[in-house]
């Protein structure tokens, strides 16, 4: 689904400029949440049960989810969506490990860190060939 996603955005993102774009995509599940509220007129008392830890902790998560996205809005913008998700998929799963270890504590496993060796390992091998461009331009100029 991820991927799909992905390639729709790019079509999307080549015909509006970026911030409408990212505008859009903020507003119309804001919409629908409106509209469920409207409709079943439902109260949400779980706000009640949440901490100032806990809102603290929402309005982080929710920092890192817009900044996330305009990030990958923009390079969307910039390249293919088939060079993308192969570098962005694999440095998430990297990153949530070192988050997990130096933020919560968590320890590695051995299998973890053989994993994240498999995956930069397979990232440099998918990447090879822009990687090679990349040091001969530099060797170039």
């Amino acid at each position: 689904w991820y991927a799909i996603y992905s390639f729709f955005n790019k079509k999307i993102i080549e015909r509006i400029p970026i911030y409408e774009y990212y505008f859009i995509s903020l507003l119309v599940p804001l919409v629908f949440i409106i509209l469920y509220i409207i409709l079943t007129q439902k109260k949400f008392a779980f706000y009640e049960r949440l901490t100032y830890e806990d809102y603290k902790n929402l309005i982080i998560m929710l920092f890192f989810y817009f900044i996330g996205n305009l990030i990958f809005i923009d390079l969307l913008n910039r390249d293919n969506v088939t060079e993308i998700l192969p570098l962005t998929d694999p440095l998430k799963l990297i990153f949530i490990l070192m988050i997990s270890q130096t933020i919560f504590f968590e320890k590695l496993a051995s299998t973890q860190i053989y994993g994240i060796l498999i995956i930069v390992t397979g990232m440099i091998v998918f990447n090879c060939e822009s990687i090679l461009k990349s040091s001969q331009i530099k060797t170039t100029t």
